[in-house]
C-alpha cells in the first residue's frame, strides 16, 4: 500500500511502485487535484486500465467512468467497493 498526500506526489509515486490494485482518489487536492491527476494517470498507458475509486462530497467533479464513493466514507462500504477491484 502507499500513500500521497497530494495528486503530484501520488503521481510521482506511481513511476517508482509496481502497478496498483486499484486507486481511491479523493477530488480535493492540494498542488495537483484528483480529476488532473486521474487524467495524467490515464495519459499513462501502464496505468490507464487501473480501477479508480473516487471520493467526494460532490460526484459531480468526479472524472467519468470511475466508482463514485460520496462522502462521508462508510468504512463497510469503502471495504465492499475496494473488493470489486479483485
Amino acid at each position: 500500500m502507499a500513500v500521497a498526500r497530494n495528486g503530484r506526489e501520488a503521481l510521482d509515486a506511481l513511476a517508482t511502485l509496481p502497478r496498483p490494485f486499484g486507486i481511491i482518489l479523493d477530488i480535493i487536492m492540494p498542488v495537483m487535484s484528483g480529476a488532473e491527476f486521474y487524467t495524467a494517470m490515464q495519459a499513462d498507458p501502464r496505468f490507464a486500465g487501473t480501477p479508480v475509486l473516487v471520493s467526494t462530497s460532490d460526484p459531480s467533479r468526479a472524472p467519468s467512468g470511475v466508482l463514485i464513493m460520496k462522502k462521508p466514507i462508510d468504512l463497510d462500504r469503502l471495504l465492499n467497493a475496494v473488493a470489486a477491484f479483485f
